[in-house]
C-alpha cells in the first residue's frame, strides 16, 4: 500500500513538472512575438481606463506637433528646437533610422507610413530599434485597407519594449 501511494505521488509530481515546463516554454515563445494592434478596434473596444489613457497618449504623440525627425527617400530633416520626440519615415527609408545615432535619446514614437499596398512586402526589424531606449510605440499608417496579419508580416525580430499599433483606412 505504501509503495502504491509513493508511485502515485511520483506520477503526480512528474506530470506537474511537465505541465510547468510546458507553460514556461510556451509562454516564453509567445512573449517573443510582437503583437500588432488595430488602433480603431482598440479605441472602441477597450474598457480599461489605464489602457484607454495609454491609447490617448499614443494618439497625442502621433498627431500633436512635436519636435521630430523625418526620413523620406533617405533625406533626414529635423523639425523643432528641442530633441526629437517622434521619427516619421516611409517603408523605403526605415533602414536609415540606424544612421540617427545621437538624435534619438527622447524619441517615444516611430511613425511608418506605407505609401501603397506594395509596401506590405517590406520588412521592418524591430530588434534594430532597441538602441532607441525611450521608444514606446511603433505606429504604422496604411492609407489603404490592410489587416493585422498583413501588418504583422512586415515585422521581423522582436522588441518587447514597444507596442505596435496600426491604422488602415482609405483616403477620403
Amino acid at each position: 500500500m505504501k509503495n502504491f501511494a509513493m508511485q502515485k505521488k511520483l506520477k503526480i509530481s512528474t506530470i506537474l513538472t511537465f505541465v510547468i515546463m510546458f507553460l514556461c516554454f510556451s509562454t516564453k515563445g509567445f512573449a517573443q512575438e510582437n503583437m500588432v494592434f488595430d488602433y480603431k478596434s482598440l479605441l472602441t473596444k477597450t474598457q480599461d481606463k489605464e489602457r484607454k489613457n495609454d491609447l490617448m497618449k499614443m494618439q497625442s504623440l502621433a498627431t500633436d506637433l512635436l519636435p521630430s525627425i523625418s526620413i523620406v527617400d533617405g533625406k533626414v530633416q529635423r523639425f523643432g528646437d528641442s530633441d526629437a520626440i517622434s521619427i516619421e519615415t516611409d517603408a523605403k527609408s526605415f533602414s536609415d533610422i540606424k544612421n540617427l545615432k545621437g538624435l534619438t535619446a527622447d524619441v517615444k514614437i516611430l511613425k511608418i507610413k506605407l505609401n501603397s499596398s506594395s509596401d506590405l512586402s517590406s520588412k521592418f526589424d524591430l530588434e534594430s530599434l532597441k538602441n532607441i531606449e525611450s521608444l514606446e510605440y511603433v505606429y504604422i499608417v496604411c492609407p489603404f485597407d490592410a489587416t493585422a496579419s498583413q501588418v504583422s508580416n512586415l515585422l521581423t525580430g522582436t522588441n518587447n519594449n514597444v507596442t505596435v499599433i496600426y491604422t488602415a483606412s482609405l483616403p477620403r
